[in-house]
């Protein structure tokens, strides 16, 4: 069983001050190289028990079920990096995890030129790797194929455009999509929401946090 978890950089950093710093796991990582964390005593494990707490409050449509996702989510953060400083009984972590110099390289390349044209035959042409070794093994080391894995992060990208106020069309094409009705629907897929759902929920809230601002 595979859980993603999307987290927003500029959400951790509204939420960490000088002394806990909420990214410390990430940064842990990228400085050793160390990407995985075996957990232990599956059935016991607190980090697993926070996921399946966290994933349920998503659903949570209860009174402040909105703060109440936020809690679990910092609750989550702060063991994962407990877990990290402490070295956590329950928790192995690898320091030399086996990973695959070609796919790194692929990953960083797609990222750096997300909005560009990119396809698996280009792709393994620049890296002179077979096409089909490519994709079986970008599948292995991500749970993603190439092309999930390229959409997936455009959808993000684009996610954060709409709250910036920028026009949808121009997002769509921006964010590397060659017409509409396919962003919309790739969009949906991901966040059960189309783009023009999801700008009107945020204008929304805005109103009524600026309904509420008059009356204090």
């Amino acid at each position: 069983e595979r859980i993603v978890l999307y987290i927003d950089p500029n959400y951790l950093k509204n939420k960490i001050d000088n002394t806990d710093k909420l990214d410390f796991c990430f940064n842990y990582a990228q400085e050793h190289n160390s990407y995985v964390m075996n957990l232990d005593n599956i059935n016991e494990n607190d980090i697993l028990k926070q996921i399946q707490i966290l994933e349920s409050s998503f659903n949570d449509k209860g009174f402040a079920h909105e703060l109440y996702s936020n809690l679990k989510f910092l609750e989550f953060m702060i063991l994962i990096n407990r877990a990290i400083i402490n070295d956590n009984k329950n928790l192995t972590i690898h320091h030399k995890v086996s990973y695959d110099k070609t796919i790194n390289s692929v990953i960083d390349y797609i990222n750096e030129h997300l909005f560009t044209e990119l396809n698996i035959d280009y792709l393994a042409n620049h890296f002179f790797v077979s096409k089909y070794y490519l994709m079986r093994k970008f599948k292995l080391k991500t749970g993603y194929s190439i092309h999930q894995y390229i959409l997936n992060k455009r959808l993000i990208v684009a996610k954060e455009k709409i709250k910036s106020g920028i026009a949808l069309t121009q997002i769509c094409f921006d964010c590397g999509f060659k017409d509409y009705s396919t962003f919309s629907r790739t969009f949906k897929q991901i966040f059960k929401q189309t783009p023009r759902e999801f700008k009107k929920a945020l204008n929304e809230k805005t109103d009524i946090y600026k309904e509420a601002k008059q009356y204090e």
